[in-house]
Order: C-alpha cells, then sequence, then structure tokens
C-alpha cells in the first residue's frame, strides 16, 4: 500500500519552488523548534536551483548551536555541526559540485554514532564527501537559539536561488539516500513525491521543519517544530522540479 501511495504522489504530484533574491530573503524563528532536543541523527532533504556565484550560500541554519548546512563557492555541499555546548563535532563537504541553473536534489542523513551511517547524494548518487570531524556525540539542536531558512544567523550568507520541499528531521533512524527504496520515498521517476500535508508520509510521523505548497504560505513550517517569520517576500520561482 505505501508503494502504491509513493508511485502514485511521484506521477501526480506538482511541487511549488519559491525564489531566495540573494539580498533579503529569508526564513528565521528566533526560538528554538518546537520540541527540539539534541540527537546523534539528522536528516535533510530539498530540491535547490542555484542561480548566485560566489561566496557562501546557507540554505537550513541553527541559531548559535546546531548543525548548518549551505553551498560554498565552489558549489560544493557542506555540513557543519556542533555538540550542545558548542563544540565542533561534525564537519563535511563534498568533492563534487552542483549544477548552476539546475534542479537538484540534496539529500544528507548522518548518525555519529555509526561512522558508517553519513551521506550525502546528489539526485540518489552518493557523493563522494571528506569527513574532517566525525564525533560520537549528540548534535546541540536543543540548546540552539533558533533556526535559519536560506541565511545563516543574522541573516548572512543569503541564499540566490530556488528551494522546493525542504524536509529536515532532527533524531529517527539514519536514512541512508543512496538506496533505491529509501530514496524513491523522497523522489521517484526524478521527480519529487507528495510528503504529505504535515510530510508524514515519509516513516508516519511529521518532522521538524517541512516547508512546501503555495507562495503565500510556504513559510508557514507544515512540520512539528513551529513557525518561521518570512523576512522579505519569497516569489514564485520560474521552474520546479516537476517541471
Amino acid at each position: 500500500m505505501t508503494a502504491i501511495v509513493f508511485a502514485a504522489g511521484a506521477s501526480t504530484y506538482i511541487a511549488n519552488a519559491v525564489r531566495f533574491d540573494g539580498t533579503s530573503d529569508y526564513l528565521s524563528k528566533a526560538t528554538i523548534l518546537t520540541g527540539d532536543a539534541s540527537s546523534k541523527v539528522m536528516t535533510f532533504s530539498c530540491w535547490v536551483y542555484k542561480t548566485g556565484t560566489g561566496g557562501d550560500y546557507n540554505i537550513s541554519s541553527s541559531d548559535g548551536i546546531g548543525v548548518n548546512i549551505f553551498i560554498d563557492s565552489s558549489e560544493r555541499i557542506n555540513i557543519n555541526g556542533t555538540d550542545s555546548v558548542g563544540a565542533n563535532s561534525l564537519s563535511g563537504v563534498t568533492t563534487g559540485s552542483i549544477a548552476l541553473n539546475t534542479w537538484t536534489h540534496i539529500g544528507i542523513s548522518v548518525d555519529m554514532a555509526n561512522a558508517s551511517n553519513r551521506v550525502i547524494t546528489f539526485n540518489g548518487s552518493a557523493q563522494t564527501v571528506t569527513w574532517s570531524i566525525y564525533t560520537d556525540t549528540a548534535l546541540g539542536f536543543g540548546n540552539a537559539s533558533g533556526h535559519i531558512i536560506g541565511a545563516a544567523a543574522g541573516g548572512t550568507a543569503k541564499l540566490q536561488g530556488d528551494i522546493s520541499d525542504l524536509w529536515e528531521e532532527h533524531g529517527g533512524t539514519y536514512t541512508d539516500f543512496s538506496d533505491a527504496n529509501t530514496y524513491a520515498k523522497f523522489v521517484k521517476f526524478n521527480k519529487p513525491v507528495n510528503l504529505g500535508q504535515q510530510g508524514q508520509r515519509v516513516t508516519g510521523t511529521s518532522p521538524i521543519i517541512f516547508l512546501t505548497g503555495v507562495t503565500d504560505s510556504w513559510h508557514t513550517n507544515k512540520g512539528t517544530g513551529g513557525g518561521f517569520i518570512e523576512n522579505g517576500a519569497l516569489t514564485t520561482a520560474p521552474t520546479s522540479p516537476s517541471s
């Protein structure tokens, strides 16, 4: 039954995408995500269409303590994390780069208790990653001061490009995006899958962050972590990964 739902979603679901202008657009939450807690496991899924070049562009960022996911000036995907007291405990960067002006599905999952369970994928293909720090300790989500989408803390390193269907979970179980059956829960026939109104179709429960839907309310978190403030004004992207 579940496989049928995913297949149907992949063939009929039309994902909306929103544009971050690199100047004023980003989402912010000035308090800890509701119900968030430090964990050794985190999972991230997002479609990105990057238009800007040069500098770092943050996609999803804890404020202060936690995990930051960003694109560097070489278009590589980076993930950096700290433990509950702010000590660096996670640092990974892909060798390969995402293509500009092209929709790419980025899948990231780490289990800090098991160095065999860590992956970054582009469109389901596992990337070579340099993991310079990987410490068996909980990532400090429970001690963050807030969360930002499309920028770093304080609204710096703003993203210039488009995002569709951002799904992020702190805790749960490791998600191997390089496994075809697992990847098909998020992407099928190279198109987004309908993850449910609250993103619950992947695991049976909603993740802490799920951003999706029409542009006017895209910034409204459909996950469990509470609402974001829209800084600037997101607009509908010219294309979508469903195109």
